[in-house]
C-alpha cells in the first residue's frame, strides 16, 4: 500500500466512484509549479468543487450531455479539474488528437483555441485564461462561445449527478504513460510528475491522472520554460534529472513505480 509519508495511513481503495473518493480527501490531488516559481496546490475536496462548478456550468447553459465532448486543452490544473467535471455528466469524452474523425459530431468542444472551432456546430466553451482574453490567435471569441473563466466561479460547488466509472481500466496507466513519454512523465509509488510545455491532454494522460487520484496520490505538473531544463531530448518537454529527483524528495513520492 502507498502512503505519502513513511508514517502516514495506508491509501483507501475506491469502488468505481472516483469523484466521491477524491472529494472525500484533504490530501493534495493536484500540484502545479508555475513559470514564476510559485506553487498551486489543490486538495481532493477543492478539485471536486471545481469539477462540480464545471458540471453546473454545463447544466446552467442547458448543454445536452448525451453525446460526445471533445477536450482540446493543455495540461494544467484548471483543465484537469474541468475535465473531471465534464466527465461527471457526459456519456463520452475524447481528447482532440485521439480519434479526430469523430469530432465533427461532438455536442461540446472545450478548448483554448477557439479559432479552430469557430465553424463547429456544437456548443463551445473556451478557457480564456490559458489563451489570452481574445483567444490564442488574437481573434475575438466566436459569438456563441461560453467564456469558462468568466462564468465558472459563480457556479455552485456541489453537483447532483450520477458519478461515472473513471477507474476501471486505469491500472498501470501511469507506468504506460511514463514508458511512452520518458521525457515528460515520471511515475512513482506516491504520485506522478508531468513536465508541461505546450503538452495537450490525451486520453492516456487522463487515465494516468485518474489512476493516481484513485490511490489518493498527487499529480505534479511543472511548467518548463527555461532551456537550461532541457536534457537534449528530441523536441519533447522535459526536466533535468536533478529537478525530477528534487521534486520526488520534496513531494515525498517514494521510489519509482514498477
Amino acid at each position: 500500500m502507498v502512503s505519502l509519508s513513511s508514517s502516514g495511513p495506508s491509501i483507501a481503495r475506491p469502488g468505481a466512484d472516483l469523484i466521491a473518493h477524491v472529494g472525500g480527501s484533504a490530501r493534495p490531488a493536484l500540484i502545479q509549479y508555475h513559470q514564476d516559481g510559485s506553487r498551486t496546490e489543490l486538495s481532493g475536496r477543492v478539485l471536486v468543487n471545481w469539477a462540480a462548478k464545471t458540471a453546473n456550468l454545463l447544466e446552467h447553459h442547458g448543454i445536452d450531455t448525451a453525446g460526445l465532448a471533445v477536450l482540446d486543452l493543455p495540461v494544467h490544473w484548471l483543465t484537469l479539474a474541468a475535465s473531471l467535471g465534464i466527465s461527471w455528466d457526459f456519456d463520452e469524452i475524447r481528447c482532440f488528437g485521439d480519434g479526430d474523425d469523430a469530432v465533427q459530431d461532438a455536442a461540446l468542444i472545450v478548448t483554448t483555441a477557439p479559432e479552430r472551432w469557430a465553424e463547429h456546430s456544437g456548443e463551445l466553451i473556451v478557457v480564456t485564461s490559458l489563451t489570452g482574453a481574445s483567444g490564442s490567435s488574437g481573434a475575438q471569441l466566436p459569438s456563441h462561445a461560453i467564456d469558462f473563466d468568466d462564468e465558472v466561479a459563480s457556479q455552485a460547488d456541489q453537483h447532483v449527478g450520477i458519478a461515472p466509472d473513471l477507474i476501471t481500466g486505469t491500472e498501470g496507466a501511469s507506468l504506460r504513460l511514463a514508458a511512452a513519454s520518458p521525457a515528460s512523465a515520471w511515475a512513482f509509488e506516491g504520485g506522478l510528475i508531468l513536465a508541461e510545455r505546450g503538452t495537450h491532454l490525451t486520453e492516456d494522460l487522463l487515465a494516468a491522472v485518474h489512476e493516481q487520484w484513485s490511490r489518493r496520490c498527487p499529480v505534479i505538473m511543472v511548467e518548463v520554460t527555461d532551456a537550461a531544463e532541457d536534457t537534449g531530448g528530441a523536441g519533447g518537454e522535459t526536466l533535468a534529472p536533478e529537478r525530477v529527483e528534487h521534486l520526488r524528495e520534496v513531494e515525498r513520492l517514494g521510489d519509482s513505480a514498477g
